[in-house]
């Protein structure tokens, strides 16, 4: 079964995706699927790596009209936005309040957005702001990377991680609290399918991606374990 259809992702569909590492591999991998079932845009509300992998039309611009006019006239089926490009092979993505007008717009697209940064980490400790997620999110998907599981905390696998955390250990209890506080804090204005995808589930990991997708069960309304890297997946 494709990706996309375990997340039930259909024309339209506005998804964001948070967390931590793996959520670009997953959208280019989402937007690879949903090209055959219309117009699908990707893009960012925060600062995003350009996927090296991408195969559509690129518009680089921050002229809210130019994009539009960009979208609505072309006929390709798969498109990368970004406001500019910036350093070490990034870009900056757009407010959210464009992606709502521009979803409001395009009333049969597919939108993709990356709403999230963790520095290539598993996992992130959250700032006040953070995750950036527009209005018109219809689905959401969490990302998390469960070589975490069990072992130490430290700055190489938690993104802007505390000193008071460094040394603890990432154990199921931990996990709870997390997703615990993440859902009711984070996504508490959003009345929409929340998703949780466990990444890296390979090379011996598969057993640690089911224990988190059994604990996280009570947060979300699927979890999913994956390897991205292999392009394999499957419902928990």
């Amino acid at each position: 079964m494709k990706l996309s259809a375990l997340f039930g992702i259909e024309q339209p569909d506005f998804v964001t995706v948070t967390g931590g590492g793996g959520k670009t591999s997953l959208l280019t991998c989402l937007a690879s699927e949903l090209r055959d079932k219309g117009r699908t845009l990707l893009t960012t509300t925060t600062k995003m790596r350009y996927p090296d992998a991408f195969d559509g039309e690129v518009i680089i611009t921050a002229s809210y009209m130019w994009l539009l006019n960009c979208l609505v006239k072309q006929d390709r089926d798969l498109y990368y936005f970004a406001e500019r490009c910036i350093e070490d092979h990034k870009v900056k993505g757009a407010a959210p309040e464009l992606l709502d007008c521009l979803f409001k717009e395009l009333t049969d697209w597919i939108f993709l957005n990356e709403g999230d940064g963790a520095g290539g980490k598993p996992y992130k400790i959250y700032r006040e702001w953070e995750p950036v997620i527009p209005k018109n999110t219809t689905k959401l998907i969490h990302v998390i990377g469960c070589e975490l599981l069990n072992e130490s905390i430290s700055d190489a696998n938690l993104h802007r991680c505390p000193q008071k955390l460094k040394g603890k250990r990432f154990d199921l209890d931990f996990f709870r609290e997390s997703m615990d506080w993440f859902v009711s804090e984070k996504l508490r204005n959003f009345e929409i399918p929340k998703f949780l995808l466990v990444n890296k589930a390979d090379k011996g990991n598969e057993k640690k991606a089911e224990m988190l997708c059994k604990a996280a069960k009570p947060y979300f309304d699927g979890c999913i374990a994956a390897s991205l890297c292999e392009r394999t997946w499957y419902l928990c």
